[in-house]
């Protein structure tokens, strides 16, 4: 089966599992969801579960169903799981906008788990909320929660998201990634610490005209390969807490590294640009 929507309008429901659920259209079945406006929407499952089983609460399930979403717009909407909860299903997703959404769990943009193909191509994720579950165990709470995928991002913003407590705005285990033109403005864990932005774990990514601003804490890398080209990166401290990259048993490759510091600091104290163990930069 086949779902093509245009200029659909999903507005004021309430669910407890997801609002469209594809299972298993076939790989040659590729839905598409064009102009549409998603506004206003509740989904909040009663048994709320974490990463590791069936995740539930978002917008969009996609179990082996590959989707694209084009020109649609994603606002003041609240769901456990995000946007989208995606297993084994390829996702395409251009000039669309996630904006001013409240979370209550796990992710804003959702999880994604053995994807083959997460292309997201002219959007924007923006001025959203992530309000972490106490009650939840175990979640990766992140804006975005990728699992064995690979990843494609151009011309993407992330700007004014805000993440309560230890939460990340990428959490990418074994992912594959090539960014281009991707900017990260003025987003921020509520909690000032040293959890990274963004947590790569056993993956490989390349990342070329990187823009970041009025940030703290960017990368943490545990047994990954990052390489970075033309990247304009402004650090904010928070609490004397400042770096770029925290590496374990990884590499970093970079050239072309602008790196500006603010923020107030206490006299004599020291902030590593790169904090590494067992890790190879050049």
């Amino acid at each position: 089966a086949q779902y093509v929507g245009t200029m659909n309008r999903y507005i004021g429901n309430d669910g407890v599992y997801a609002s469209i659920i594809f299972i298993h259209n076939g790989f040659y079945a590729e839905s598409f969801e064009c102009a549409g406006k998603v506004y206003n929407n509740t989904i909040s499952p009663k048994y709320k579960i974490s990463m590791g089983l069936m995740a539930q609460g978002s917008l969009y399930f996609a179990l082996l169903s590959p989707f694209t979403f084009v020109d649609v717009k994603f606002q003041y909407n609240r769901a456990y799981s995000g946007i989208v909860t995606f297993y084994g299903s390829d996702m395409d997703f251009y000039n669309c906008k996630v904006t001013e959404n409240k979370v209550f769990g796990m992710s804003i943009f959702g999880t994604l788990v053995m994807v083959s193909q997460l292309t997201i191509v002219n959007s924007e994720i923006s001025n959203n909320l992530l309000i972490i579950d106490s009650t939840i165990p175990f979640s990766s709470k992140a804006v975005m929660d990728l699992h064995n995928v690979q990843l494609q991002m151009t011309n993407l913003t992330f700007e004014n998201n805000v993440i309560e407590g230890q939460g990340f705005l990428l959490f990418c285990n074994t992912v594959k990634a090539v960014f281009q033109n991707v900017s990260i403005l003025n987003t921020h864990q509520i909690q000032e610490d040293q959890s990274s932005l963004c947590v790569f774990i056993l993956s490989q990514v390349n990342m070329s005209s990187l823009t970041c601003t009025n940030i703290t804490s960017l990368f943490t890398l545990t047994q990954t390969l990052l390489r970075l080209d033309n990247v304009i990166q402004e650090l904010q401290s928070q609490n004397n807490i400042q770096f770029l990259v925290s590496m374990y048993n990884s590499s970093l490759i970079a050239r072309n590294f602008n790196y500006n510091s603010s923020g107030d600091f206490v006299p004599g104290s020291q902030f590593p640009l790169i904090d590494g163990s067992h890790a190879t930069i050049s």
